[in-house]
């Protein structure tokens, strides 16, 4: 098989707390044809230093004069990748040694277009990592199933580039938060989406990635994303479940925000959620930062 070449996006915003390890991770892959497209987005920290101090070739530097959205930056670094194939790597997280050659070899053996696979979820707090899902994922045709449960992790997603130019597909500019989901959506209408089961990455779970700013920010967000994308997905059965899972994120931070309520809006959802809502409700003081929609 070729040594088909991967291009690696990485985004950074003062990103030097955790940066050496995920740089460390694509220097100890078994796989070597990488090119490292780092697109800083106006640090003001010691990135760019850390960065170069590996002293390595296919660590490409690219310096964002404006500081933009994320997926604004994602897109721009995107149309720099020369390789044939795509991933994705956050200043945050990390790669197990072997994740390239595995993922480039599952994909070449099926021909596939987007794969993406299990991860660990790293807690910062407890310096601890955790499988993220002990259940099989939605393999191929994955749209219905992902808008019930998206289970897709940055850190995981492999494309093919030759693919997304054929299709003119790249991130939205409009997005902060969601970008990676849009995406993945709108390819998973396109093409299969194949899941290599086992976990090939760590996912860094700390406070500031799960604040309340951010969730508020990911429900803004997706709100926009189904008005945009409403014609596109409503075919599908689990859009329903879906818009109920949003208005019930929209209505929890509410109730934790102490914002004011409609409480029509708590029978829009399936009963499940709407006692978990009441029960919030009622009991505000259970409310934690990390919610998470079941």
């Amino acid at each position: 098989m070729k040594n088909k070449k991967l291009s690696i996006i990485m985004n950074c915003y003062n990103g030097d707390r955790y940066l050496y390890r995920a740089l460390q991770s694509l220097i100890n892959q078994t796989y070597k044809n990488w090119e490292l497209i780092f697109w800083d987005n106006n640090s003001l920290d010691n990135s760019r230093n850390i960065l170069l101090s590996f002293k390595d070739k296919r660590f490409k530097y690219f310096f964002e004069k404006n500081k933009r959205k994320l997926y604004h930056s994602r897109y721009n670094a995107l149309k720099k990748a020369k390789g044939e194939y795509i991933a994705f790597l956050d200043v945050d997280d990390w790669w197990s040694n072997n994740k390239i050659k595995q993922q480039i070899n599952f994909m070449e053996k099926l021909n596939s277009n987007v794969s993406y696979t299990n991860f660990y979820i790293y807690n910062e707090t407890k310096k601890k990592a955790y499988l993220q899902y002990k259940k099989k994922l939605p393999h191929g045709k994955v749209t219905n199933q992902l808008l019930k449960t998206y289970k897709v992790g940055l850190p995981t997603i492999m494309v093919k580039n030759k693919f997304l130019k054929k299709k003119k597909i790249l991130f939205s500019k409009l997005y902060h938060v969601i970008g990676d989901f849009d995406l993945i959506m709108r390819l998973s209408i396109l093409t299969d989406i194949h899941c290599l089961q086992i976990p090939l990455a760590y996912y860094r779970w700390h406070p500031e990635n799960m604040s309340s700013k951010q969730e508020l920010l990911r429900i803004k967000e997706l709100k926009q994303w189904k008005k945009k994308n409403f014609t596109k997905f409503l075919k599908y059965e689990n859009f329903r479940y879906f818009n109920q899972n949003l208005i019930y994120s929209d209505l929890l931070q509410k109730i934790k925000n102490k914002n004011k309520l409609n409480i029509k809006k708590f029978f829009k959802v399936r009963p499940s959620l709407t006692l978990k809502l009441f029960f919030h409700f009622l009991f505000p003081t259970v409310l934690k930062n990390k919610i998470l929609i079941r």
